[in-house]
């Protein structure tokens, strides 16, 4: 390691141990053994530590959710322009998620990546029912009611829009129940966190937010602090200047856009259309998705497969090469540590880099130019690979796999040799992956099937002995105090160190005698194949390719038509790999979003008494996948399993303006409003919380878009970017095109309404007639 010798010692948790306790008790033991003095003159180090990664990790979702509500704070407090209403909403947060993590708790969840990522997700929405509530109150209290009649009224307008619309971001996780595959898995390990915040958010909503601002309103905070009064209020009034040249133009600017397009239905539909179609017919096409959530990693691994000829020596020397070049360059690559391990069949190269780099290349491209760097050597195979992605699976963007598989493991064996050169030279492709072990030589014991008959000893009975015998035979796991502790039985060490052990073992015959193993088997070296692997029944084998930084698609193109090309002998063919996230997967969020939708629409139903109206709220649905698709092709960002759980959340989540809009516009008509005015000032009057519960919601994802995930850590980005892009064009077309959409569904309502009661009233007097 570094250039010294050293001894590696690799730890196995157990599978029901805790990583991070399992890591820090670790940590201790080796903290205790540098105080040994019989230990001082060696260095003891730890260079892999996956509690740290997940401390990392942790950490980061940590800082993402103080960074967020911060964020949030602001934007409520340029908003609402009062510091203490401001902070009643803020330290609703907290609060929820006190109350969303002992939920977990007395549910059995832990705090992992998924759970964490949960809250935070709940840092932007925990305010959305606190700032419809206390802004409501707020604009009563100004048009000159009284504190105690503000808070009556403003939570008896809102208050069951809210709960319907926080039972509409709840209802998402319902279809969780009904699928299976990675979704079940994802969708579970967020509801719990997400639906106890919210229950709580919408609680305190109702009850606490209510309380706190009939506390606050009209009074002064100042007292005998006149001069910080007078301070306070200039800045307020500078706030309210600045609301009024942005967002309060704005607003004008939407309201005289809605009551154009109320008188031009069809150019918004048409205009709708148009922006529909080029983004699912072109952009969406464009964005590409990837089915890797993790982060470019921060170490990398190479490995070598010497010549036979060659002696350990001269696999000494050609490491010492490989070390000097590392050190020389170790400043420029920012290389933290190397590690090289060789033995008489393979050898291994591992580095990590700096957690702190500076290059702006990324730690992939710098691993690659590596590659290239590593002297050259006639007959050396040397392959690289990313550390943790050692499973044969299709989806990978920087590996590309090809598996043959036959009913003969050698002549299989030896056509994936063959064909070897031919991919290794093709455009794009840096290296193959070899296995780090040549064909070995293995003691085997041969049975005289003869003598074995002759005396009636099944040779299965010998192999389980001897089999048994060596590796051991498992038991069924040990239960003690929940865990769970696997039991191996097998012969004493003495009893089979040396081959005359296994010789005297005796063999039962099928008359009862016994015979020992020697009498009936040879000893003998035997040159067997490597391995046998087996899919589907069949013998496969896997030719597994790295791939170059930039020119991936060159290079799985250029492996395909290759493998159209080649004439495999008979009995030998390509077959396709399973990929991380298979057919099912996508089956199962096709199925999962379309009840999402589905239970909206049912509870938005309920709400207005109508199958109709609630249609018009659920076009912001498609209107909030447009700006997560667009968001995606303008980044260059590829959306993951991650963004597609954003969009999940995204359909309960994008309803939420419309139906606080709809109830408005609804009260109004029944207090004698007609319909356009009706719409227009619901749309005047819900611009801002819909634009605080907007932003809140954008401003506390950007956090999470813009966080390093760290070395093999989860990346966020696609989850963000999902909830940003899709939040942002739901918020920009919701005052459009919801109203408008209403009012054709409003019409179509009566022109149904009228259809049907004409029927009727013609059935009826046809009844009297008679």
């Amino acid at each position: 390691m570094n250039g010294k010798p050293a001894m590696a010692l690799t730890i196995t948790k157990e599978s029901s141990a805790n990583t991070v306790a399992v890591c820090n008790q670790v940590e201790a033991m080796v903290d205790q053994w540098k105080s040994d003095p019989e230990l001082e003159n060696f260095e003891l180090r730890i260079f892999m530590n996956q509690g740290g990664i997940v401390m990392t990790q942790l950490n980061t979702l940590y800082t993402t959710g103080r960074i967020g509500a911060f964020l949030a704070a602001l934007v409520l407090f340029m908003f609402l322009r009062r510091l203490r209403i401001t902070l009643i909403i803020t330290l609703a947060i907290p609060l929820c998620l006190f109350i969303a993590v002992s939920a977990m708790y007395f549910s059995g969840e832990s705090l992992n990546i998924l759970t964490i990522l949960g809250l935070v997700i709940c840092v932007g929405l925990l305010v959305d029912n606190s700032v419809v509530v206390a802004e409501n109150i707020q604009r009563h209290y100004q048009n000159g009611m009284t504190r105690h009649a503000a808070c009556i009224k403003g939570v008896q307008e809102i208050g069951l829009a809210i709960t319907t619309a926080t039972f509409t971001t709840l209802i998402v996780f319902l279809p969780a129940l009904l699928v299976e595959g990675q979704m079940r898995f994802f969708l579970i390990r967020l509801a719990v966190p997400i639906v106890a915040a919210l229950l709580s958010s919408l609680a305190i909503a109702l009850v606490f937010v209510p309380l706190c601002v009939f506390l606050t309103l009209g009074r002064n905070p100042f007292g005998r602090f006149e001069w910080l009064g007078r301070a306070v209020e200039k800045f307020r009034v500078w706030l309210a200047r600045m609301y009024d040249v942005t967002f309060d133009r704005f607003n004008v600017w939407y309201n005289r856009a809605l009551g154009y397009y109320l008188k031009r239905r069809i150019d918004l539909a048409a205009i709708f259309l148009v922006l529909f179609s080029v983004t699912y017919l072109h952009t969406f096409k464009e964005v590409g998705f990837s089915f890797d959530e993790k982060r470019e990693m921060g170490q990398f691994n190479m490995s070598f497969n010497f010549p036979s000829q060659f002696n350990f020596d001269q696999r000494t020397d050609y490491f010492k090469k490989v070390e000097k070049i590392l050190d020389a360059r170790k400043d420029e690559l920012e290389l933290e540590g190397h590690m090289v391990r060789y033995s008489t069949w393979y050898g291994s190269l591992q580095g990590w880099f700096k957690q702190d780099r500076l290059n702006d290349a990324p730690p992939r491209e710098v691993s690659e130019k590596i590659f290239k760097l590593l002297p050259e050597v006639p007959g050396l195979k040397i392959s690289y690979e990313r550390m943790g992605e050692s499973e044969e699976k299709q989806d990978s963007e920087e590996r590309y796999s090809v598996r043959l598989v036959g009913n003969d493991p050698i002549k299989l064996d030896e056509v994936t040799e063959s064909l070897k050169p031919l991919f290794s030279s093709l455009p794009g492709v840096l290296s193959l992956q070899e296995r780090q072990d040549d064909n070995p030589n293995e003691m085997a014991l041969v049975v005289d099937r003869d003598r074995a008959s002759s005396i009636g000893v099944n040779p299965t009975t010998l192999a389980g002995l001897v089999g048994n015998a060596l590796r051991g035979s498992s038991l069924p796991r040990f239960q003690s105090e929940g865990r769970q502790i696997p039991v191996r039985v097998r012969f004493s060490e003495e009893d089979r160190a040396e081959l005359s052990d296994l010789n005297n073992f005796l063999v039962p015959a099928e008359d009862g005698r016994f015979s020992s193993v020697g009498s009936l088997t040879r000893p003998s070296m035997l040159s067997s194949p490597r391995y046998i692997r087996r899919t589907n029944k069949t013998v496969s084998h896997t030719l597994t390719m790295e791939l170059e930084s930039g020119l991936e698609d060159e290079a799985k193109k250029a492996i395909d038509a290759a493998k159209l090309n080649i004439d495999l002998p008979e009995g030998i063919s390509f077959s396709e790999l399973r990929r991380r996230y298979g057919k099912e997967d996508f089956v199962a969020a096709g199925m999962a979003l379309a009840l999402s939708v589905l239970f909206i629409y049912m509870l938005m139903a309920f709400l207005f008494e109508s199958v109709m109206m609630p249609l018009s709220i659920v076009f912001t649905i498609p209107l909030a996948a447009i700006g997560a698709i667009w968001i995606h092709y303008l980044t260059g960002i590829k959306m993951d399993m991650l963004g597609i759980v954003g969009g999940m959340l995204l359909v309960g989540v994008v309803v939420n303006n419309g139906i606080v809009l709809i109830d408005y516009a609804n009260r109004l008509r029944h207090a004698g409003n007609d319909r356009k005015t009706a719409l227009l000032n619901a749309a005047k009057h819900r611009f801002r919380p819909i634009a605080i519960t907007a932003l809140t919601t954008i401003f506390g994802m950007i956090p999470m878009v813009l966080s390093d995930g760290g070395d093999m850590g989860m990346s966020y980005r696609s989850f963000g970017l999902t909830l940003i892009g899709g939040m942002t064009s739901a918020s920009l077309f919701t005052l459009l095109v919801v109203p408008v959409f209403y009012t054709i569904f409003d019409d179509a309502h009566e022109i149904i309404s009228a259809a049907f009661a004409g029927v009727f009233s013609q059935n009826t007097k046809s009844s009297v007639a008679k």
